[in-house]
């Protein structure tokens, strides 16, 4: 397994896979080096135990076993000699072990802040080695307000709600610094602790003091919200974002690492709690699912290798399932199975169904061969093949703290589709499941535009390498599908598309076995349905799956959100145990 982990990792960052030696002795001391003196009060409230030192004060030399808590400053000439003394102390001293606190505004696009805790890291390690690592944090809350807070807070109504960061206590920052660099089974040498995620307004709100003049001073800002002063500064704000670029912020709700790396050192098990990942196990991004005190990490734009193997191929999980297709097309091969909407991670492929309407083969998942993983929460790098008991237990399990990094999928020849069209008046349940059963079409899809319509449209796509003519597709699925790319394709329609979905629409999709379907179907003309689009799923015997040991119909499902609650209700009364696909389920 060892072996094979360095084969398919081989071309990510080596430096970040590391392991640091043994626990450090009892005895050891810590010393906070603190840029600014802008934590010694805070560090005497605490009574942590943990000693100041000042960069005017640094000593010559440390006791022979000590750990150093280095709160960076930012990139100058004084702070380049400040850390220079504190280098040639931990070279001096025996036994060193070396924590630089950064900000996660790295993650935000601070290149500049970037480079120059990464180049302290590197000539930290070269002194300490593998006892050296960088925390980037949040915002540090203190447990006082200062005076400018104090005088600042009162203005909370003026901030615009889409004002958001991410806030961590001081005590948390010095327990995960000294638990990281003491840890016997860390593998990152950098890792980022979030904490809590929220509005800027409501942490200023509550450092509002209750005297009458803080008071007053609130109802004075709130008077002058009615004049969008909140909504006007946000849009200056963003003006100023588009002019620099590279500027960070800290009033961003998601992050969107670019590497592996820095994936890696979101997803570490001390800020596990405070995230969620959109892209691999959830349908964050898709269908405006809302997770409030927890910041949103998008990893689709982490993936860039893809290697096309004979029958099969190995890529990121990261790659967009749209670009993956393209370079298989150029390869002269294919997925078994393509769904509708293409903008999605193919890491998501393991951790939720997604399928097109494959007689055979109905979801990616049953075409994954091997995966390469993270254990967020042991912190270690595992490989999974199908067949294995790890491999069945945390497929289609969005809740099994992995990180899916690379997959290995079966592919085929390329072939060309072309699509019989045909209509069913009025079916029964036993019709539309039959509908199903012709072994020579490569899909079928059935579509219904509402509850109520009679008429039900019989899509069947047949395969074949000596096709030709207009109607020929390269890929297998009808135009709704190509309509969702090009709205994708376009970032204003882009937006519009989910920012509407997540407000107006209810979005779900159901597997039923036969019974269950018979059920839905002789009632599902009285519910407020607008959209229904059918598909088979064979049985996976999967024990996450929600297809499971039987075969499925697939129902997607479209209505408005006031309607919602009807559907749920009569959900939970006349179909409480049938299954959901958790990543397509608008909450």
């Amino acid at each position: 397994m060892i072996a094979e982990t360095n084969t398919m990792f081989r071309d990510l960052p080596r430096r970040q896979i590391s392991v640091t030696a043994a626990r450090l002795p009892t005895s050891t001391t810590t010393y906070v080096i603190d840029f600014g003196d802008r934590w010694s009060e805070e560090l005497a409230r605490a009574g942590l135990g943990v000693a100041t030192l000042r960069p005017k004060d640094l000593p010559l030399e440390l006791p022979q076993t000590s750990q150093l808590l280095i709160f960076l400053p930012r990139p100058s000439q004084k702070s380049e000699e400040l850390l220079q003394r504190c280098l040639q102390l931990a070279r001096r001293t025996a036994e060193c072990r070396v924590c630089l606190i950064g900000s996660y505004r790295t993650h935000l696009g601070d290149r500049s802040s970037r480079d120059f805790e990464e180049l302290w890291l590197r000539r930290f390690q070269a002194v300490v080695g593998r006892k050296c690592m960088l925390l980037r944090t949040g915002t540090i809350i203190r447990s006082r307000p200062t005076t400018w807070q104090c005088l600042a807070a009162p203005f909370y109504p003026l901030l615009p709600t889409s004002w958001r960061s991410c806030y961590v206590s001081f005590a948390e920052v010095l327990s995960t610094a000294r638990d990281s660099i003491t840890s016997s089974n860390r593998r990152l040498s950098s890792q980022t602790l979030l904490g809590l995620h929220r509005t800027v307004a409501e942490t200023w709100r509550e450092m509002v003091s209750q005297n009458l003049v803080a008071r007053a001073m609130v109802v004075f800002a709130k008077v002058l919200s009615v004049l969008c002063i909140g909504p006007l500064s946000a849009w200056c704000v963003a003006g100023l974002r588009r002019l620099l670029p590279n500027a960070a912020t800290p009033f961003q709700g998601t992050l969107e690492p670019k590497s592996v790396a820095e994936l890696l050192s979101l997803t570490q098990s001390a800020n596990r709690s405070n995230i969620i990942l959109a892209g691999y196990n959830t349908g964050v991004v898709h269908f405006g699912w809302k997770f409030p005190g927890k910041t949103v990490v998008k990893t689709i734009g982490c993936g860039r290798r893809i290697r096309v193997r004979d029958d099969y191929v190995d890529v990121d999980a990261g790659v967009t399932l749209k670009r993956l297709i393209g370079e298989l097309a150029r390869n002269g091969r294919e997925l078994y199975a393509v769904p509708n909407y293409s903008y999605v991670s193919i890491g998501t492929a393991y951790f939720v169904p997604i399928h097109g309407s494959g007689h055979v083969v109905a979801t990616l998942g049953d075409t994954i061969e091997k995966v390469l993983a993270y254990d967020m929460c042991v912190g270690r790098f595992v490989v999974l093949r199908r067949g294995t008991a790890a491999f069945a237990e945390s497929m289609y399990a969005p809740d099994s703290n992995l990180l899916a990094l690379r997959l290995r999928l079966r592919t085929r020849p390329q072939t060309r589709y072309f699509m019989i069209r045909s209509e069913l008046n009025s079916p029964d349940a036993a019709a539309v499941w039959s509908s199903f059963g012709d072994e020579n079409a490569s899909n079928i899809e059935l579509r219904k535009s509402s509850a109520g319509a009679t008429a039900v449209q019989v899509a069947k796509f047949y395969g074949s390498a000596s096709a030709g003519g207009a109607d020929v597709m390269e890929v297998p699925r009808d135009s709704i599908g190509r309509i969702w790319d090009r709205l994708e394709e376009n970032r204003v329609t882009s937006y519009l598309f989910h920012a509407l979905t997540r407000r107006f629409a209810f979005h779900v999709e159901l597997f039923l076995d036969r019974h269950e379907f018979e059920t839905f179907w002789q009632s599902h003309r009285e519910l407020p349905l607008l959209k229904l689009q059918l598909r088979f799923a064979r049985r996976d015997d999967i024990p996450c799956s929600p297809i499971g040991s039987r075969d499925c119909v697939a129902i997607d499902l479209f209505m408005r959100r006031s309607a919602s609650t009807t559907f749920l209700k009569f959900m939970q009364e006349q179909l409480p145990h049938a299954r959901f696909n958790r990543g397509k389920h608008s909450m």
